[in-house]
């Protein structure tokens, strides 16, 4: 059922450090995600969103809040609900836990490029037909065609699987998502669908000159912005 929620995530909260040096990372983040929607964590880098999906893969322990993935509370539950979710979590060297330690000795061993490496840590990560699929910075050092191409794939990606992606990048979010929640300096800014955020948003928009006739696919995409 597409509106179905799958994921709570109630008055998460979490500062690193001690004494004058304690910083609070994040700070009372609320939301949900429903059944078969590509759901996004958008903010500047620092914002607190992989320490907050960290937090939902029970990585990083919470000072305070709850977490409620498939109507199971983790980390109660944790065994359970991990063979439902495939993970990419942020820069491109992971280990992928639905793999064997081998299969990713061999990934990285021979992978050139981290185009190819997101590419295939998207295979990796859906393998064994997760529930929900968690894609942390998944553009971060990706040149920007293979951006586009990754921005392809997340979108067919919503066939079979809810999707939890986390970015910087607003003109990614705006292609892929159907809600977002912006977050700054742990807290929560504002949360809506993608149609409601995106007007109210001003960025500056570039003109980009591509030599490469290659490129032209992606410029015609651009341009449409």
């Amino acid at each position: 059922m597409r509106d179905e929620t799958i994921l709570k995530v109630e008055n998460l909260e979490k500062t690193f450090g001690k004494g004058n040096k304690k910083v609070k990372v994040v700070n009372e983040v609320s939301f949900q995600v429903k059944n078969n929607e590509i759901f996004a964590l958008l903010g500047p880098n620092g914002a607190g969103k992989t320490t907050t999906i960290k937090m939902i893969l029970d990585l990083v322990t919470p000072d305070k809040g709850e977490i409620e993935i498939l109507s199971m509370k983790m980390p109660k539950y944790k065994k359970d609900i991990m063979r439902e979710i495939g993970v990419i979590l942020e820069g491109s060297r992971n280990l992928y836990w639905n793999t064997s330690l081998r299969e990713n000795v061999y990934y990285f061993a021979n992978l050139k490029g981290s185009g190819m490496q997101q590419k295939s840590a998207i295979i990796c990560a859906i393998s064994t037909s997760p529930k929900i699929l968690i894609l942390d910075e998944l553009l971060l050092g990706l040149d920007i065609l293979t951006r586009f191409e990754i921005e392809k794939i997340v979108k067919e990606l919503r066939e079979v699987s809810t999707l939890i992606i986390s970015s910087h990048d607003l003109r990614f979010i705006e292609k892929v998502s159907d809600r977002i929640l912006i977050i700054n300096k742990g807290s929560v800014v504002v949360e809506g669908t993608t149609k409601e955020l995106i007007g109210k948003i001003s960025f500056a928009k570039y003109r980009l000159i591509l030599n490469n006739s290659g490129n032209r696919e992606y410029l015609k995409e651009i341009e449409k912005d």
